[in-house]
């Protein structure tokens, strides 16, 4: 579980730089795979059709094969770092926007909890006159989602 302090000090940035850096060691793979195969393997089957250019050519094309997907799991990676990144950058927003609020209203944050006298409108009054009653035992069935 993430808490308080873990989110707000969350630096997002670099959690973007780290699936910018994914994703930039994928690029580098898949270069290395082409180049493999274009300088290395090509003119190898080209030039030197022995066993021997036979035997290295499929070395080369088991190091391009493993590169490639090295690549696509870097990509992978990337994705859900990425991911990731907007995940947190959305709660830490969310978290940023909840903090705001309870000051606005007379609360302060004190490890991870809202402290003080709420100084805001009293909750049944954004519901536009309508009061709703406290789940209690005899009213559940009342409730989605309740349970009793």
């Amino acid at each position: 579980m993430v808490a308080y302090h873990d989110l707000y000090d969350c630096r997002v940035d670099q959690w973007q730089k780290a699936a910018d850096d994914w994703v930039d060691l994928a690029r580098r793979s898949s270069s290395a795979c082409e180049d493999i195969r274009a300088q290395g393997k090509k003119p190898l089957d080209d030039h030197w059709a022995d066993a021997t250019g036979k035997q290295a050519g499929r070395r080369l094309e088991d190091l391009a094969n493993r590169l490639e997907s090295g690549g696509d799991i870097m990509k992978g990676v990337a994705m859900v770092v990425d991911a990731l990144a907007h995940s947190m950058g959305l709660a830490q927003r969310t978290l940023f926007h909840a903090t705001e609020l309870a000051r606005e209203h007379g609360l302060s944050i004190e490890d991870g909890r809202a402290v003080g006298a709420y100084t805001g409108p009293h909750p049944s009054a954004r519901t536009s006159g309508r009061t709703y009653a406290t789940p209690t035992p005899r009213n559940w069935a009342r409730y989605p989602g309740s349970t009793g």
